[in-house]
């Protein structure tokens, strides 16, 4: 390998291609030992390998993917197929197999056309891959519309990715060639037409080291945390006692045994975990290995003793509830210890500074420029985050210098989807293609302010706070989808007949039910993107 040259690790080759039935011996054989070379050489050194999972060429996957799969990483090796052809008992037995060493992706499938319902999972993939290498495929004249080679590079390159093309053992490759051979000069690899045309000249390993090689010259970003692999993100709505709808929708995941293990380490699917307000304290909950279930047990247990009765009549002269009872709450499932030194899952909790109306982040001391918070314990979290005004005292954080005052983050980011997407981007290096992220919301109601628009003071007061909340919910859901694109943002909530109060504990049990059947409608398509077989290693290792 020339030395000087970035290396492959985070970029994801997509292994485009099929052995095509009218391959003689040779052609046939060339194919499949063309695609062992490349993933091995690709995983060796770092790279990742996305295929469509083409029947004709799994054995030649799969015997590098099962020796790359003995060192205990599989993550890099990504196989994608349509959920047409993951319905049947022995399609479901095969997924399961190849969970062992490999990454397996079920995406939706478009019903009726056989030609274009192959489409998604094209796209999906041409989303996340960083260059396009095909070999081989199903000759275009033979079968135009079902051609899936030509289809893949056409829409890697119209994202702007680079594109090799191998043609020396026929397929629909050469046909594209044939048909147009001005495209050698369109593939976007830095290579002239004649450098692209002699490729296919050389023998197989000298073929897969250009290839490689000169991929490690192109300017393709690389992350720092996720390696070739989806930087997934967990996001938890504040809403107060609605938390308990998100914990239950939780607890539903790993009773259905969504997580794949018995344990159902439910946060270490995620390379982050953001939380607001009650979404907060969730997360940090479930980063010091709290279950949902027993989160969700907290909010019955704990509930009514924080929002107790009466408190309306306490707050005409101080805030609604008792703060020290909000913090010996989270200190008797919490217990003692500094969030940073506990927590199994990188951290993002919104709150607010009171002495400047800042917005703030706290972070576990997951980047060198995020060590502002390491000293703090996982009830000074809690508290800084959910101490919602009029409701509960700001929460305070002392150090060295000064103490200062936090308000509940839900102020401004009551979604946390935003700060957790610019914590991912600015400080763990990931691209936003990369990201993908499970919202899960704390139960909605759609208010109707048209009836408001000429009223005083008093016709707003109470109506105002919710304005706010819901323009910033649905705002954040928008710039999520908008800058994580198509398919790479999953709302998980559901909206409600009636408003539910913040405090209101006697709806703990309806949405502790209505939290179970909405997981349940998510179950199947949460599973496939998220809870893959892959847990995220322990950032505190370094790793």
């Amino acid at each position: 390998m020339t030395s000087g040259l970035s290396p492959l690790k985070g970029i994801r080759i997509h292994l485009s291609g099929s052995v095509p039935l009218e391959a003689d011996g040779p052609a046939a054989a060339g194919i499949l030992e063309f695609v062992r070379v490349l993933t091995r050489e690709a995983l060796r050194q770092g790279g990742s390998v996305i295929h469509g999972t083409h029947p004709s060429l799994m054995t030649a996957i799969e015997a590098s993917g099962q020796e790359f799969a003995k060192g205990g990483n599989r993550d890099s090796l990504v196989l994608v197929r349509s959920a047409k052809y993951a319905q049947k008992p022995e399609e479901r037995a095969e997924i399961a197999e190849q969970r062992k060493w490999a990454t397996v992706e079920v995406i939706p499938s478009l019903p009726g056309d056989p030609n274009t319902n192959l489409f998604p999972m094209r796209e999906w993939i041409a989303d996340r891959c960083d260059v396009v290498v095909a070999v081989g495929g199903k000759w275009t004249k033979v079968a135009p519309q079902r051609a899936g080679v030509p289809v893949e590079v056409d829409e890697g390159l119209k994202r702007g990715k680079p594109a090799f093309l191998i043609t020396k053992f026929g397929g629909a490759t050469q046909d594209m060639v044939t048909s147009d051979p001005s495209l050698l000069g369109r593939l976007q690899n830095g290579w002239s037409a004649e450098e692209n045309g002699r490729l296919s000249t050389l023998e197989i390993g000298e073929m897969v080291g250009r290839i490689l090689d000169q991929i490690k010259h192109l300017p393709i970003p690389r992350p720092q945390v996720s390696s070739g692999r989806r930087f997934r993100i967990l996001a938890l709505d504040g809403g107060g006692i609605r938390g308990a709808f998100t914990a239950a929708v939780l607890a539903e995941w790993c009773e259905m045994g969504i997580c794949g293990d018995d344990r159902c380490d439910l946060v270490r699917h995620f390379d982050l975990v953001a939380g607001t307000s009650t979404g907060g304290i969730l997360a940090i909950g479930l980063g010091l290995g709290l279950t949902p279930l027993e989160i969700l047990n907290f909010y019955r247990k704990k509930g009514p003793i924080i929002f107790p009765k009466g408190g309306v009549l306490r707050q005409a002269f101080k805030s609604r509830y008792d703060s020290e009872v909000l913090a010996q709450a989270m200190l008797d499932v919490y217990k003692e210890g500094l969030l940073s030194d506990r927590s199994v899952c990188r951290l993002v909790i919104p709150t607010v500074r009171a002495e400047a109306g800042q917005a703030y982040t706290i972070t576990t001391n997951h980047h060198p420029d995020r060590s502002n918070f390491k000293n703090l314990s996982a009830v000074e979290a809690g508290l800084a985050t959910s101490a919602a005004p009029t409701f509960f005292d700001p929460g305070m954080i002392s150090n060295d210098v000064a103490t200062s005052h936090y308000f509940d983050g839900g102020v401004w980011s009551n979604n946390p989807v935003l700060p957790a997407i610019a914590e991912a981007v600015n400080y763990l290096g990931e691209p936003l293609d990369r990201i993908e992220i499970l919202s899960i919301g704390t139960l909605g109601h759609e208010n109707d302010y048209k009836g408001l628009f000429y009223g005083g003071f008093l016709k707003w007061a109470r109506p105002v706070s919710n304005l706010f909340m819901d323009a910033q919910q649905s705002g954040s859901d928008l710039l999520a989808k908008q800058l994580t694109g198509s398919g790479k943002y999953v709302r998980v909530t559901e909206d409600t007949p009636e408003p539910i109060g913040l405090g209101d504990v006697s709806a703990l049990e309806p949405m502790a039910e209505r939290g179970q059947k909405v997981a349940q409608m998510y179950a199947s398509q949460v599973r496939e993107q998220f809870f893959d077989g892959y847990l995220v290693n322990d950032w505190r290792k370094g790793s």
